[in-house]
């Protein structure tokens, strides 16, 4: 038998005591059991806070000391059907999910502070594009600026901007477009099924819908460059947009 206390562990927490005890077959050179006991140190914290302690028994039927793991344990066997996938491309700046572009975006529901439900669908014939973001996030509060001179250029050829907010307080948010001077109306993503319905792992996130709907940019960490290709190609009406 082997006692061991909290000295003899290589990673100490300064908030517990932890005590094992190792019963050892010595003939057979096998673990057959193990017991741990754990309790919180003793605290002057001005509070009070429940105290747990917790004793653990494990017993081993089978352990060897000395075996080798065998390599079939670390052999893996792909199934038939596998298919390879080069990249996710979720929360990576600069990549796109391939599967949403060309697709129909799905019709959510936008609830305004008055209680007010818009739905993207109800857009149709007008090209969109969609803004996730948030106060906090300074990628976003860098491209504002940006972003308004494009809003300024595109706003008046037909392209319908809505912005999506990811912050937990909405009243953040809205201080932060009057402080801004941001016009294109925003919506709070209340429980997150907005970003949850178009996959999105960060903010920024730029989508761009051409007037049937359909997903033409899709990227996280987007440049206002990047976006102004894209808007450039929805019509003869957009290419005096320059991708500066």
């Amino acid at each position: 038998m082997v006692h061991l206390s909290e000295a003899d562990f290589k990673v100490h927490n300064p908030g517990a005591i932890r005590e094992s005890t190792i019963w050892i077959d010595k003939a057979r050179g096998v673990v057959v059991k193990r017991t741990e006991h754990s309790e919180p140190k003793a605290t002057n914290a001005p509070f009070t806070r429940r105290v747990f302690t917790a004793d653990v028994l494990t017993t081993y039927p089978i352990v060897d000391l000395a075996a080798n793991e065998p390599t079939s344990t670390f052999t893996f066997t792909a199934p038939k059907d596998v298919v390879m996938v080069r990249d996710f491309g979720f929360g990576q700046p600069g990549l796109n999910l391939e599967w949403l572009m060309g697709k129909l975006a799905p019709d959510v529901r936008f609830r305004g502070p008055d209680g007010t439900i818009r739905t993207l669908s109800s857009l149709e014939g007008k090209p969109v594009f969609l803004d996730f973001w948030a106060s906090w996030c300074g990628p976003c509060n860098s491209a504002v600026p940006d972003l308004l001179k494009l809003y300024a250029e595109t706003a008046p050829k037909g392209l319908t901007w809505i912005g999506i907010d990811n912050d937990a307080n909405p009243d953040a948010a809205e201080k932060f477009m009057k402080e801004k001077g941001i016009p294109w109306p925003n919506y709070h993503d209340v429980d997150g099924t907005i970003g949850s319905a178009f996959e999105r792992s960060m903010v920024p996130l730029g989508v761009l819908l051409d007037s049937k709907g359909k997903v033409i940019f899709y990227k996280g960490g987007y440049q206002v460059g990047e976006l102004r290709g894209a808007i450039a190609t929805l019509g003869p009406e957009f290419n005096s947009v320059p991708p500066k």
